[in-house]
């Protein structure tokens, strides 16, 4: 579809701004919640998705998308992070500041992680990934 529109003459301005529409808006709706269960041959899929769209000149700019999930894990964990945030009360409680020898990304204790599925879920991956 997007191949039709670049061949009706579509400018590439407004050829971005239907693939952020069309396609980037449908990856990251679910982000978080999937984003740590995709193993690393469906995160090449979804790169080689975007490197065929640079290509084809269907974007301006080359996505990663690991790089997608770091910029939205972020985003959305620094807004959880607000007390009256819906998510806060997933947040584990926050940490003893008596011994602090290194500054963290966070002030929340580490849980004990023991499953790969905990592991994955979006909290815990931003708690381990911003420390």
């Amino acid at each position: 579809m997007l191949l039709q529109l670049k061949n009706h003459g579509l400018s590439s301005d407004a050829l971005t701004t239907v693939f952020h529409a069309l396609i980037l808006s449908k990856v990251i709706y679910g982000l978080p919640a999937f984003a740590g269960h995709l193993s690393v041959f469906d995160i090449g899929r979804i790169n080689k998705m975007f490197r065929k769209a640079y290509r084809r000149g269907l974007v301006q700019e080359l996505f990663d998308f690991k790089d997608i999930i770091k910029r939205h894990d972020c985003k959305l964990f620094c807004l959880v992070q607000h007390p009256s945030h819906c998510l806060n009360v997933l947040l584990p409680p926050k940490r003893n500041p008596c011994m602090q020898l290194r500054t963290r990304g966070h002030d929340f204790t580490l849980p004990t992680v023991s499953s790969t599925l905990l592991k994955n879920s979006f909290i815990n991956r931003c708690l381990f990934d911003t420390i």
